[in-house]
């Protein structure tokens, strides 16, 4: 197992294991300037999330389990900061 969150025990894994497994397989996609999905890591899971922008301060959502129920940032939308923050450096790579 990668990584899963159950109610009043937390993380079953570590982030940053799922995070990696998520840019690896390429998860993130695009749907318009402050919106993506992240779609199922194979062999994981089988659910997509919607990841959005939140205006006016510009923090990101997520609609999976742990970002309803924590309201932190979950691996999917670390994922997508670590994909700007590394991809971000090169125009022809931008997710966003």
């Amino acid at each position: 197992m990668i990584q899963g969150y159950k109610p009043g025990k937390g993380l079953t894994q570590s982030q940053k294991h799922k995070i990696k497994e998520i840019l690896k397989n390429q998860c993130l996609k695009k749907q318009d300037d402050n919106h993506c999905l992240c779609l199922p890591i194979p062999g994981y899971n089988k659910n997509v999330y919607r990841i959005w922008r939140d205006f006016p301060w510009e923090s990101w959502k997520c609609n999976c389990q742990y970002y309803v129920t924590t309201q932190r940032p979950c691996s999917h939308i670390s994922a997508l900061q670590e994909y700007l923050k590394e991809w971000g450096k090169d125009g022809q790579k931008r997710l966003f």
